[in-house]
């Protein structure tokens, strides 16, 4: 299983590059997708640069939380989107409105997605087994 670590900093960076591309040449993205772009497109296009610049910051700034109720909802916040994406990019290819270029999205995005599905449930079942009682080993070498 990846880690939290590694999730979130190749989310960072996936994330960041979208971002800029979306930002300054959004038709690389088109390309990729095999979708036209326009003036709307555009518009749309930047606007989700900044959702994923968000998303960055996200992930850059929880690369270090360890197994806690916060690294629960990062793991859910970034592993939710990351499922619906490749789900629609998915459908868009089945539906024939997306090109084969979106199969590299929709395969990162599931990377991702299951890496943390992986990294939530694993982090819940340690804290169910910390309230009912057992005791629980921290990295900090503070155990209860």
């Amino acid at each position: 299983m990846p880690s939290f670590r590694l999730l979130t900093t190749s989310t960072t960076a996936l994330a960041l590059t979208l971002a800029t591309l979306l930002l300054a040449a959004p038709g690389v993205v088109y390309w990729l997708f095999g979708v036209d772009g326009a003036e709307t497109a555009d518009f749309i296009a930047r606007r989700a640069a900044m959702l994923f610049l968000g998303v960055a910051a996200v992930a850059y700034s929880a690369r270090h939380l360890g197994p806690s109720v916060g690294r629960l909802a990062v793991a859910a916040g970034l592993g939710v989107p990351m499922a619906g994406l490749a789900v629609l990019g998915s459908i868009e290819l089945a539906r024939g409105f997306a090109g084969p270029g979106i199969l590299v999205a929709v395969v990162g995005e599931t990377a991702l997605a299951l890496g943390y599905a992986r990294i939530w449930s694993a982090d819940r079942t340690a804290s169910r087994t910390a309230e009912a009682g057992a005791p629980v080993h921290r990295p900090d070498g503070a155990d209860r």
